[in-house]
C-alpha cells in the first residue's frame, strides 16, 4: 500500500485529544477502537492488533473528528447536540516530550511513501481517508503494517497522520500502542467535561469557527432536540 517505506517527524508541541474518560486517562489507549486506520489483528491475514490513540493538532480538528462528526446545520447553521453524548466524553491536551515518528499522509508529505505518479494508489488513499466506512481503512493500516515489517530494517509502524476530513485546515493523528511510550507525554491541565460549562464553551467557540450555533446550548433558552439528534 506504499511505494516506499519512509517515516517523517511527529514534533515536539502540544496536541489535542477528545476521549471517553470511562475507558482510561487523556494518555491511555483504546484497544477496541473502531475509529479510521484501527489496527485489526487478521485484518488483512498477519497483521497484528495495536490499540489506537487519537490526537489533532488544534481543538478544532479534535472536535470535529469526534462528537461533532455528525452534525447537520439548518438554514441559518443551527445544531443540536446531545447531552448524553457530550456527558460521555472529556478534551485535554497532552505534550509530546521527545520527538517522534509518523507514516505522514497529508498531501505533499504523502509524496514520501506514495509517487506522485502512482494515481490509483493516491485515489485508494484519498478515498481511505475520507469515507466514512472505517472497516476497509483498517484493512489499509494492517497492510501497511506489514509492509513496514517486511522493511530491511523491520519497522513496526507507529502510527498516521492525515487531513482532518472535518476540519481540513488541521492534520488528525492515530498513534499505535505499542510502540507508542506514554513516558514521552505528558498530560496538560485537567480533563473538562464536555457537558460542563467549560465544556460547553469550547463547543461553542468551535462551532463559531465554522459559522455554526448550537440551538440546545444550555446557556441558550428553550432548545430540545429531535428524536435522535447528535
Amino acid at each position: 500500500m506504499l511505494d516506499r517505506v519512509k517515516l517523517l517527524p511527529l514534533i515536539v508541541r502540544r496536541y489535542c485529544r477528545v476521549f471517553e474518560p470511562a475507558h482510561g486517562d487523556v494518555l491511555q489507549p483504546n484497544p477496541y477502537a473502531t475509529g479510521r486506520l484501527t489496527l485489526k489483528a487478521h485484518c488483512p491475514a498477519g497483521s497484528t492488533a495495536a490499540a489506537s490513540w487519537y490526537i489533532a493538532e488544534t481543538a478544532r480538528s479534535a472536535f470535529w473528528e469526534s462528537v461533532l462528526r455528525d452534525v447537520e446545520p439548518d438554514d441559518d447553521g443551527g445544531v443540536f447536540l446531545d447531552r448524553r453524548v457530550l456527558a460521555k466524553y472529556a478534551f485535554q491536551e497532552v505534550e509530546l516530550l521527545e520527538e517522534g515518528q509518523v507514516l505522514r499522509l497529508e498531501p505533499a508529505a504523502r509524496r514520501h511513501v506514495v509517487l506522485l505518479g502512482n494515481a490509483p494508489l493516491n485515489t485508494k488513499w484519498d478515498h481511505e481517508l475520507s469515507t466514512a466506512i472505517y472497516e476497509t481503512t483498517h484493512t489499509m493500516a494492517g497492510l501497511a503494517q506489514l509492509q513496514c515489517l517486511a522493511h530491511d530494517p523491520p519497522i513496526a509502524l507507529p502510527g498516521f497522520s492525515w487531513r482532518s476530513r472535518q476540519a481540513d485546515a488541521d492534520l488528525a493523528y492515530v498513534l499505535y500502542d505499542p510502540p507508542r511510550k506514554r513516558a514521552a507525554w505528558r498530560a496538560h491541565g485537567d480533563p473538562v467535561s464536555l457537558d460542563s460549562p467549560a465544556g460547553h464553551l469550547l463547543l461553542r467557540t468551535v462551532l463559531e469557527q465554522d459559522q455554526m450555533v448550537w440551538l440546545n446550548d444550555p446557556a441558550r433558552s428553550g432548545g430540545t432536540p429531535p428524536v435522535g439528534a447528535i
